[in-house]
């Protein structure tokens, strides 16, 4: 045997074979017997296997032959370690994170040794959470040999879950404008990492419903997306401007009017304004109903009152013939005339004319008789006639010849419909004193061209 071996331990304790192949005997005699002694004990045969711990073990061989001469060979065994440690660290990992500094993670390393034990076992780093990204592991062993040995593993901690994101529960408003702006309320989201929520909801939404998504987007890149209902409805009606009531002045029984159109405003544009107007509108009041009806089907209604009225007096024509008359032939003189009697409204307004006098009549008061406006009228010193609508006014010639004063007589006009509205005059005629003062129409007529043909004779000559 070699004194000085040297064998690897192959385990704890190392089974090794020991061999005494190289032995032979002087006399060639193959019948020998072998013995091996050592830490081991006594072992026969001239291979034995063998346990053997480590460290440096003396170890003897005798071999006898039949004839039982023998010879031994003592020799140190030396049983070493130079093997390193098995270390495995494990693969390669990809987690997902699960809070914002990273990820919990424990590494699954391995470590042994063949011939003895791990006597220590390092891995770095172990944080409790392994940050986004790629980490790397290092697991280093030593056995009780002192040998080394090393392996690494990769953690990767990444994140892709998106953020948990609800969107705002869906809104009706009605419109107020074109585009209305409504207040759309604010999203929940949740992420373990600094997120970001937007939306694209416009300024103003138009009519109807609007879906506006909202977006979550968490510093990872990750994002949610979630839709909420926007719904603008129009059942505002529209808005009648300043509808006053109308007054108008009657034409007639009926009087044809043309009303001016209201205006009516929506924030639709424009309105389309009717009414079922009358042809011909009576005295009074009488209500019209005008309705407005928007883009979008709304109704509004309001009432205008149209109010004829009567305010306009009767017309006519009154002329006083004479204002001055002599008193010498005491006759009855035609002074005035009431014609084109007329009212928009009342067909037959009632003529009223009344005469008095600052003398009194010169016949006895039994032979006086009051007039009846629309008949013929009778007093000894006037009288009114009518006849196809033409009221003729008539004063006697007559003044009290004990006074110096003029007589004169008042005419009272009245025409009033039956509405009230009146209108009238007053005139006087005068039965002068000086009964040169005046003459009849025709005899100043006369006189005054006399008196031109006279003054053109006096030129003459």
């Amino acid at each position: 045997i070699d004194t000085q071996a040297v064998m690897e331990c192959n385990g704890s304790p190392s089974r090794l074979t020991l061999s005494a192949t190289g032995s032979s005997d002087p006399e060639d005699e193959t019948d020998l017997k072998y013995e091996w002694s050592g830490p081991f004990g006594i072992a026969n045969g001239v291979t034995v296997t063998v346990d053997i711990a480590l460290g440096t073990w003396p170890v003897t061989l005798k071999v006898t032959d039949s004839q039982g001469a023998s010879d031994s060979v003592s020799a140190q065994l030396q049983v070493v370690d130079t093997t390193a440690p098995m270390v495995d660290a494990g693969g390669d990992v990809t987690v997902e994170a699960t809070h914002v500094q990273g990820a919990a993670y424990l590494p699954r390393v391995l470590a042994n040794d063949t011939c003895g034990s791990v006597t220590s076992l390092s891995v770095q780093p172990t944080p409790a959470f392994y940050p986004l990204g790629v980490t790397t592991v290092q697991a280093d062993a030593v056995d009780s040999s002192g040998n080394r040995a090393s392996d690494s593993m990769q953690i990767t901690v990444h994140d892709t879950t998106a953020p948990v994101l609800v969107a705002p529960a869906a809104v009706s408003t009605e419109a107020t404008d074109l585009l209305t702006s409504v207040e759309l309320g604010q999203a929940k989201a949740e992420d373990i990492f600094p997120l970001t929520v937007s939306n694209d909801a416009p300024a103003g939404f138009i009519l109807g419903t609007t879906q506006v998504t909202w977006s979550a987007v968490d510093s990872n890149g990750n994002r949610s997306s979630a839709t909420q209902s926007v719904t603008v409805t129009d059942t505002t009606a529209p808005v009648f401007a300043s509808l006053e009531d109308l007054v108008f002045e009657a034409q007639g029984e009926l009087t044809s009017l043309t009303l001016t159109v209201p205006k009516a405003s929506d924030i639709f544009g424009p309105v389309q304004v009717s009414a079922e107007l009358p042809p011909v509108y009576p005295l009074g009041e009488t209500p019209v109903v005008w309705s407005a009806l928007d883009a979008n089907g709304n109704l509004a209604q309001a009432t205008q009152f149209v109010r004829l009225i009567d305010t306009t007096a009767p017309t006519y024509t009154f002329e006083l013939l004479r204002s001055e008359i002599n008193s010498h032939h005491h006759k009855m003189v035609k002074v005035a005339r009431l014609s084109s009697v007329s009212d928009s409204v009342d067909s037959q307004p009632q003529v009223v004319i009344s005469v008095s006098s600052n003398q009194p009549d010169r016949v006895k008061h039994d032979d006086r008789r009051r007039h009846d406006h629309n008949k013929r009228h009778h007093a000894r010193d006037w009288q009114v006639t009518q006849e196809q609508g033409i009221w003729t006014v008539w004063v006697r010639a007559e003044r009290d010849g004990f006074q110096r004063d003029d007589r004169i007589y008042t005419l009272d006009i009245s025409v009033t419909d039956r509405n009230g509205n009146r209108s009238g005059e007053q005139a006087e005629v005068r039965v002068v004193h000086d009964q040169r003062k005046v003459r009849d129409t025709h005899d100043r007529e006369k006189h005054d061209s006399e008196h031109r043909h006279e003054n053109k004779r006096n030129t003459d000559r």
